[in-house]
């Protein structure tokens, strides 16, 4: 399953949503707002990423933000 790191009304997370249900992937947003992720925001900070989405594959590995997602389909699915 996939994870996007996400917050309300982004619309790069929204649109990165979109293209994973078009790819058919399952995955989880996990909310950097909602306070039983706090966990989150503090992996982020330590990774020092500073935007969402984040998003991450099956594997865990990270696949970056919107930009890189499409990226990726294009080169690897």
């Amino acid at each position: 399953m996939w994870t996007i790191i996400s917050q309300p009304e982004c619309p790069f997370c929204i649109s990165a949503a979109k293209e994973l249900d078009k790819e058919n992937i399952d995955y989880q947003i996990l909310d950097i707002t909602d306070q039983e992720n706090y966990w989150v925001r503090g992996l982020l900070s330590k990774a020092e990423l500073k935007t969402v989405p984040q998003i991450f594959n099956d594997k865990g590995i990270r696949v970056g933000g919107y930009q890189q997602l499409m990226n990726y389909f294009n080169n690897v699915v």
